[in-house]
Parts: C-alpha cells; sequence; structure tokens
C-alpha cells in the first residue's frame, strides 16, 4: 500500500496554490485568487459578468501576526483590504476536480444554510428535494470556473460587496442576527473607510452566474480529506495600520467603465437549478434605502456585451487519498474546517436514511 499523497498549501503572489506531490498518484493542483471589479448596479435588472481588474494582493496573517487581532491569527490563512462598497469575484482553476465550499462568515455562499445545522436546515432539504430541486452546496472545479456572489436564484447570484460588520449589511447578520469572525472561509475538499475593524460580506447587485452541478462519480471524492483556508478582509484604515502601506486606489465605477466603451461578458451556461436560501436578504441598497441614505434603484448602465467561452473542463476518475498537508505559509486554519464536508451523494444518502427512520 503506497503512502498517502502530500498536499502543500502555499501562497505563490497573489494566489492560493493547494498542490499534491507523490510519485505513487497522479499530480493534481488547484489555484484560488480574488480579482478587482467593478460593483454592478444594484438595482431590478440582472447584469451579465462584469470584468477582472486584476488580483488583490494577498498578505500572509502569520507575517503580521503582531498588528492582528488574535481572533484573526488564531485563523491563520491570508488578508486583503476592500474599500467600503466594493465588490470581488473568485477564480478558480484546476487540472483536477476539487470540490469546495465558501463560507462568508458561518454563511454557505451556494446554499444560504448556516455552517451550524439545525432540524430546519434537514426539513429545507427534504422539501427542496420532494420538489425535484438540487441540495448542492459546493462548487466543483474546474467545472465552475469563478463565483462572483451567493446563489441567490437559479442562473443567479447577488454580487459579493465588502461593508462594515455589525452594521445590518452582511448577509449573515441578516439571516441569522450575528456575524461569525467576519472572514470568508474557503472550505475545501480538496475541499472554504472610516471602520476600523474587519469586514463583512454584503450582498450587491444581481449577476447571470449558473452554479454547476457536480457531475463527476462520487466514489472520487474523500470528504474526510478537508482543509480550511481563511481569508480576512480588512478595511483600507486597519490595513494601512496592519501593514504599513498604502491601500490600492479605489476602482472605477460601473457608468465610468461604460463610458470608456469597455464591454461586460456573457458565458453561455445550461441552468443547473442550484441556489440558496437567501429569500429576504436585501442588497446593499435596498438597506440604504430603508435607512433613508437612497432614493431609489441605482441607476443601470448598458454596456456592450461579449460573448467569451468556458474553458475546457478537465475530469479524472483518480482516487485522491490525502492524509498529509504541508503548510510552509501557514494558511491553513488549525482549528479545522466549519462542518464536515458532505459531497451531493452523501446529503442525499442521509436524508434518505434519516426520513426512512421517521417513517
Amino acid at each position: 500500500m503506497p503512502p498517502p499523497p502530500v498536499y502543500i498549501c502555499r501562497l505563490n503572489e497573489d494566489d492560493i496554490v493547494v498542490q499534491q506531490t507523490s510519485p505513487h498518484y497522479r499530480s493534481q493542483s488547484l489555484i484560488i485568487s480574488f480579482k478587482r471589479t467593478i460593483r454592478v448596479p444594484d438595482n431590478a435588472e440582472v447584469a451579465q459578468l462584469p470584468p477582472g481588474l486584476g488580483d488583490f494582493r494577498l498578505f500572509k496573517t502569520r507575517d503580521f501576526a503582531s498588528k492582528l487581532p488574535a481572533d484573526i491569527t488564531t485563523q491563520a490563512g491570508v488578508f486583503f483590504t476592500l474599500y467600503q462598497s466594493e465588490a470581488m469575484w473568485v477564480d478558480f482553476k484546476a487540472d483536477h476536480p476539487f470540490a469546495i465550499k465558501i463560507y462568508a462568515g458561518g454563511v454557505n455562499a451556494v446554499s444560504g444554510e448556516h455552517s451550524l445545522e439545525t432540524k430546519e436546515t434537514k426539513m429545507r432539504r427534504l422539501d427542496l428535494i420532494a420538489e425535484g430541486k438540487n441540495i448542492q452546496d459546493y462548487v466543483v472545479v474546474p467545472t465552475q470556473m469563478w463565483i462572483d456572489g451567493f446563489a441567490v436564484a437559479p442562473g443567479g447570484v447577488r454580487q459579493f460587496v465588502a461593508m462594515p460588520l455589525g452594521t445590518g449589511y452582511s448577509v449573515e447578520a441578516q439571516l441569522t442576527g450575528q456575524e461569525t469572525n467576519s472572514v470568508i472561509h474557503m472550505v475545501l475538499r480538496l475541499r472554504g473607510g472610516g471602520w476600523y475593524g474587519p469586514m463583512g460580506v454584503a450582498a450587491g447587485g444581481k449577476i447571470k452566474q449558473v452554479i454547476r452541478k457536480d457531475g463527476e462519480n462520487p466514489e472520487i471524492w474523500v470528504p474526510a480529506s478537508t482543509i480550511m483556508i481563511s481569508v480576512h478582509i480588512l478595511t483600507t484604515m486597519m490595513f494601512r495600520h496592519v501593514t504599513g502601506q498604502k491601500p490600492p486606489k479605489c476602482p472605477i465605477s460601473a457608468s465610468t467603465y461604460v463610458d470608456a466603451g469597455l464591454p461586460f461578458f456573457h458565458l453561455p451556461e445550461e441552468p443547473s437549478g442550484i441556489s440558496g436560501a437567501f429569500d429576504g436578504i436585501k442588497s446593499v441598497n435596498e438597506i440604504n434605502v430603508d435607512h433613508g441614505l437612497a432614493s431609489g434603484d441605482e441607476p443601470d448602465v448598458k454596456p456592450q456585451v461579449v460573448t467569451i467561452q468556458p474553458r475546457e473542463d478537465v475530469a479524472t476518475n483518480s482516487w485522491v487519498d490525502m492524509e498529509t498537508v504541508q503548510d510552509p505559509d501557514g494558511l491553513v486554519n488549525p482549528n479545522g474546517p466549519l462542518r464536515a464536508f458532505r459531497t451531493l451523494k452523501i446529503l442525499d444518502d442521509e436524508l434518505e436514511e434519516n426520513n426512512g427512520e421517521a417513517e
């Protein structure tokens, strides 16, 4: 029996890289980066994909431990800075399948469920299955090339937008009334202004995007082999204090981008039916209207739209047996995953078993 492969987690410039190295197993690698972008108008319209405006620079929490709060350093990982109301998207590249869960605080960005499952969580899943809907709560790369926001409806997301914690804007605050540890948890199966403190993740404008269904052979997944990498978002003020560096310039607005004749993008995608329990979630602008800080929907923009072709999917039936992780850059959260990683098949089997016991 050959020894298990070794997975090395490291920061390569502005990319989080997870790479398997073993003479007995096929090499595999996953690259995650965070992209600057423009914030799409927050109104009733559904925008096409906004552009990527370069990578956010990532910093190791370990290198700035003396100036970061203890609740950040104990989770390890990386951090970067966002302006209030600035948007971002997450890019994935992989040469073999990886399953990834993304948590904004404690809320799953695909399912809308909290990491602390309740009886209501299981009832919702049973209802979805009864309605013939998908209960997948993760993305599979390289099939899923990126994600721009919370999966609020089949074929549509609400853009990831940074807002100060404690103000009621974050999705977690709206769903649970509290905010966990102010981070985006990327749980991998390999597997997820004037305010000083860390930022939360709120919902912005609508974007056309499909969460693709897990079409891999269930036998390739090893749910027990799970790594959690915490990605912390700092305000520009906190970033300046911690690093001693100037934050990047504030990104241009959507209207400025369109006025320059630059396009949005359309990716032809088949619907999957995957979306989360985000009913009642309000966007940043909708909350501003409620507070009297805005008078109505943000004005729409009409960019030219360029159709892009997806990257070729890479699939494999090779078995992944990961038990050893090397972490030279201190990226992996030593506290482990928010909860055990369960594939779509495991979720289905678990619900069927529970339903049978109930009968």
